[in-house]
């Protein structure tokens, strides 16, 4: 796995705002979330797929 160097830089938002996270497709978003905020849970929209995940 490579590592997440935006995950400070994402709990330092969060702290203050809400946090979107959009991007291309396969780059680590979730993964991203997942890793920085394991206690939450994570909404993921894939408008290529159709579907809604939780």
């Amino acid at each position: 796995m490579y590592p997440r160097n935006a995950i400070g830089h994402l709990q330092k938002l969060f702290a203050s705002f809400p946090v979107v996270v959009s991007g291309a497709c396969q780059v680590g978003k979730t993964t991203l979330l997942r890793l920085a905020y394991p206690e939450l849970d994570c909404v993921v929209f894939d408008a290529s797929q159709g579907h809604l995940t939780l």
